[in-house]
């Protein structure tokens, strides 16, 4: 069983669920409500991201994805 701060590493920063986590500015928030169904975890703000999870702040660890193939 994967842990629950594992899922959430996995989430930003694993390959695949490309349409998982996405960004979208404060102005167009109320579109994309109406577009899908959404959950705003955090916000990107000039500091950083950040995202709320257990009713605290947390501030994201830069990271990224690189996609390799052939191992």
């Amino acid at each position: 069983m994967v842990s629950r701060e594992r899922a959430v590493k996995m989430a930003f920063c694993a390959g695949g669920d490309f349409e998982l986590v996405f960004t979208v500015r404060r102005d167009a928030l109320e579109a994309a409500r109406l577009a899908c169904e959404l959950t705003v975890i955090g916000e990107v703000v000039e500091e950083g991201i950040w995202v709320e999870q257990a009713g605290e702040w947390r501030q994201l660890e830069a990271r990224g994805y690189e996609h390799r193939i052939g191992g």
